[in-house]
């Protein structure tokens, strides 16, 4: 009697039992992660966790916020304008470009015109300034500091969010501050500026914003990667320019040299007819050639500078 095997008695096996992406799913949950990246990720979660707290507990703060004011000092409150500026940033880095600029508006205001709250007697940062809204504020550097700050960093929300004619206000308020602006601070206004202007068409108006920033931070690759690329749109926009105006004087020109009476029966008529015409355009004419003579001084004023400044 033959002897079958055990195997032939067994249902056959199915050699793949599993999908492409159940294998997949099944290989990712059997590989055990390594030390780096379980390090990583608790980095990430534990810094997802502090930011969100901050932000937790500034909101709540704000309940009581009349009470915790009046029991700080100056200085005191100067740092919570800065730290409740890093709320702003937290936003920004999450990517809710709306709610930091709120935050960094709060800030503001704060720094402009609640900094004496509860201070006995208190009516305002007005009081401080004799009633004249155009007075200098007595801010320190430190509060100067965190207002440029906001400035700065609402244009970069504004340009996130296509919002160029707010991000080249918010430029203008932080470049108006009156006090020293740090190079690096001062060259990231101008650029920012630069490019809100870049984007409202205003080609001129940004290469010069970006001749400053290049000045302040000359080994920044940024800036100079985009002075060099304005550079050349505004050298082909003035190219064009002079083009035009010196195609137009040339055919202006040339009406009055080649052939001027040779048809004519009466060329001392002729002539006469044309001094008449010429004393009566004479005003528009010279007008005209003073603008083409204009725009061929800006040409190569304009050339000289970038030389200079490069």
């Amino acid at each position: 009697m033959e002897v079958q095997s055990v195997d032939e008695h067994l249902p056959r096996r199915d050699p793949n039992p599993f999908t492409r992406g159940e294998k997949q799913l099944q290989e990712a949950i059997d590989r055990e992660p390594s030390a780096a990246e379980l390090k990583e990720e608790l980095k990430e979660e534990e810094e997802s966790r502090r930011r969100r707290s901050r932000v937790d507990d500034f909101i709540h703060s704000k309940n009581d916020f009349p009470k915790v004011m009046a029991g700080m000092s100056l200085e005191q409150k100067e740092q919570f304008a800065d730290a409740y500026k890093q709320a702003g940033n937290v936003f920004f880095v999450e990517k809710n470009y709306a709610w930091a600029v709120q935050t960094y508006k709060e800030v503001l205001t704060f720094l402009q015109h609640g900094l004496h709250i509860g201070e006995k007697g208190h009516k305002g940062n007005l009081s401080l300034m004799g009633g004249d809204p155009n007075a200098r504020m007595p801010f320190s550097d430190n509060a100067y500091h965190t207002m440029l700050q906001c400035w700065s960093n609402s244009a970069a929300c504004h340009i996130k969010q296509a919002e160029f004619r707010k991000a080249e206000e918010a430029c203008n308020k932080g470049l108006n501050l009156e006090f020293s602006i740090p190079a690096a601070s001062k060259a990231k206004l101008f650029y920012r500026r630069a490019e809100s202007l870049l984007a409202q068409a205003k080609t001129e108006a940004a290469f010069d914003d970006l001749k400053h920033a290049i000045q302040l931070q000359p080994k920044d690759l940024g800036i100079r990667r985009t002075y060099e690329q304005v550079k050349k749109e505004v050298s082909d926009i003035r190219k064009t320019e002079f083009d035009g105006a010196k195609s137009t004087w040339a055919g202006k020109l040339s009406l009055g040299t080649n052939n001027l009476y040779a048809d004519h029966p009466n060329p001392t008529l002729q002539a006469e007819s044309e001094v008449v015409s010429v004393e009566e355009n004479s005003g528009a004419s010279l007008s005209d050639f003073f603008l083409w003579l204009y725009s061929i001084f800006r040409f190569f004023w304009n050339r000289l500078w970038e030389k200079k400044t490069v």
